[in-house]
């Protein structure tokens, strides 16, 4: 069959599919973790993923434009 994909093909998708929406979430996740109370470590991981996302995303940015 002609028209069938490998299924190879559907794991690297998927995984192009993942990896995008993990650059996506990670300064949200960042923010969400940046706004609980109480829990430092949790903040310090907060502004981790906040600016490592950031970074990603001006280097996507920048890379597409």
């Amino acid at each position: 069959m002609s028209g069938r994909r490998n299924r190879g093909d559907d794991q690297v998708i998927g995984c192009i599919a993942m990896g995008l929406l993990c650059l996506i979430a990670m300064p949200l996740v960042g923010l969400y973790l940046m706004s609980r109370k109480g829990d430092s470590t949790a903040q310090a991981v907060g502004v981790i993923l906040l600016v490592v996302g950031i970074i990603l995303w001006i280097a996507v940015a920048a890379h597409s434009g």
